[in-house]
């Protein structure tokens, strides 16, 4: 995958960004999101300058992931702010560190190397996001940005492995996580958290893991 991902033209990129940025800023919980938990792209990862410059734009606070050590941290990240050198090569913000209650509300997306339907991920490798969002300030709602060539019919999964509740691809979005059980990333708060309305489906690729589904495209407010 990463091969793959390393062999595709800076055009590819650079419009898979672009409808991935359009695609997410089109869902209902991210516009009710009162902040968004991104990340510096890396290794020709689905480019995030773009969705960061939207959301911003938006009146949203974006927050940008932080190593401290092993912890990963999100910090503040302001229109125009500078990046500093991070761990691997992957520049950091230099703000304030998020308020987990205001952390908790806000949706997070996160690079992907590879995912199946039920919202396993492969990420970077470091188990960063899934020690990071272990606790009760997990944000309510984890998107995966990917290609859609990385998607798979089963990748491994480990207990402690947080869970992906869609993906967002240049093909648009898919629902991870949609059958009856809870998502373990969930506050199942359905008349709060923006995930009703059968209303409203997002174009592009639709995929069921089964049971009824609770649409992350559905408008909140």
């Amino acid at each position: 995958m990463r091969r793959r991902r390393r062999a595709l033209a800076p055009t590819d990129v650079a419009a898979a960004g672009a409808a991935v940025a359009d695609a997410v800023l089109a869902l209902g919980v991210v516009r009710a999101a009162p902040a968004l938990l991104a990340y510096v792209d890396h290794d020709n990862e689905i480019p995030t300058d773009a969705l960061i410059a939207s959301a911003l734009a938006a009146g949203k606070r974006v927050f940008l992931p932080r190593l401290d050590g092993d912890r990963m941290t999100f910090a503040e990240h302001r229109l125009g702010a500078a990046l500093r050198p991070g761990a691997f090569g992957i520049p950091e913000p230099e703000g304030d560190p998020g308020e987990p209650g205001l952390l908790a509300t806000a949706v997070a997306v996160l690079p992907v190397l590879a995912w199946d339907d039920a919202g396993g991920r492969i990420g970077r490798g470091g188990g960063h996001y899934d020690r990071a969002f272990a606790g009760p300030a997990r944000p309510r709602c984890l998107l995966g940005l990917a290609y859609a060539f990385q998607h798979l019919p089963r990748v491994p999964h480990d207990p402690w492995d947080v869970r992906l509740d869609g993906v967002v691809s240049e093909r648009g979005v898919a629902e991870c996580w949609t059958g009856d059980a809870a998502s373990p990333n969930r506050k199942e708060v359905e008349d709060t958290n923006g995930y009703r309305g059968d209303d409203h489906r997002q174009r592009g690729d639709r995929r069921r893991a089964g049971g009824p589904a609770r649409r992350l495209a559905a408008a909140a407010g």
